[in-house]
């Protein structure tokens, strides 16, 4: 009787340890490919030259088309995502109650820049087929 609780055991255990290969194996293998892109000091971008041109439309279409450059650099170099800092230094690239507008998008501390950057970031990369995290 003990032998018969045994093979029933061995072949359940067996039934599900085989049940879970076409699992393991359907899933896709993907890899974490990002870039980093710095705001802290103008270092990625938006560039320094962008926030000291005195056309807000023009400041806004040079920072725009330097974030396009960015992501289409990443595709090129067959990137997956793009780790973009919102945050640089207690001030954002967004919109918040918290946090004053970051002083590297126009070079005026708490200034609107005129446009969201991250929801601009965020529609540019999903274009590209790149995840955005911020």
């Amino acid at each position: 009787m003990k032998w018969c609780h045994w093979w029933l055991f061995v072949f359940i255990f067996l039934i599900t340890a085989c049940s879970n290969l076409k699992k393991v194996g359907s899933e896709k293998n993907r890899h974490f490919r990002a870039s980093w892109v710095a705001s802290v000091i103008n270092l990625d971008w938006p560039s320094k030259t962008s926030t000291e041109i005195f056309s807000e439309q023009e400041r806004i279409l040079v920072q725009k088309k330097e974030l396009i450059q960015i992501l289409d650099q990443a595709v090129k170099m067959r990137m997956n995502a793009i780790v973009l800092q919102v945050k640089p230094e207690a001030d954002a690239l967004y919109a918040s109650d918290i946090l004053p507008w970051s002083s590297y998008l126009t070079g005026t501390l708490g200034k609107n820049p005129g446009y969201d950057p991250l929801a601009f970031a965020v529609q540019e990369a999903h274009k590209r087929n790149l995840e955005l995290h911020a």
